[in-house]
């Protein structure tokens, strides 16, 4: 039987999302103004829908499996930190682009930025992959997909 899969919809967007602006961000020309002012939003706005989507996770998801195993939802909750340390990095390099008064410190930067996009994707790719299988198996276990499809109409609710 297939279990309801809490994670599914939202992580097929993000990674799409996470793909879409990683190839922009390898595609840019960071000395032209018309390209990398609307990557530069697109990059903001990821890192924003990111921060929400652990906020979701940090308030709905782990809370229900706390109460079974902290220890799992502590590791987790370090991920999360170990995400927002890679996202405040990126916002950082995107201050900095911002204050960038030469061609060569926009395409140093930006060169920074994509490197520093790389790491943040990677760590997101393997920490969904883990939310999808570590934590759907523990949701799977102390709860039906009826509650489970319950605490999913909570979060999108909210959003």
């Amino acid at each position: 039987m297939q279990r309801f899969n809490i994670f599914n919809q939202i992580h097929k967007g993000l990674r799409a999302l996470l793909f879409e602006t990683a190839l922009r961000l390898q595609q840019t020309d960071f000395t032209n103004p018309e390209q990398t002012e609307p990557l530069l939003e697109q990059l903001q706005q990821t890192l924003d829908i990111f921060d929400k989507h652990a906020n979701h996770e940090d308030h709905d998801i782990l809370p229900a499996i706390h109460q079974y195993e902290p220890s799992l939802v502590d590791a987790f909750e370090k991920e999360h930190e170990a995400d927002h340390a890679l996202a405040e990095k990126l916002r950082s390099l995107l201050d900095s682009f911002e204050k960038a008064s030469t061609p060569a410190e926009q395409l140093n930067i930006g060169h920074a930025l994509l490197h520093a996009f790389i790491g943040f994707t990677s760590f997101n790719l393997d920490h969904m992959a883990k939310e999808e299988t570590v934590l759907n198996e523990r949701l799977w276990r102390y709860y039906s997909d009826a509650e489970l499809m319950a605490l999913n109409q909570k979060i999108v609710a909210s959003i």
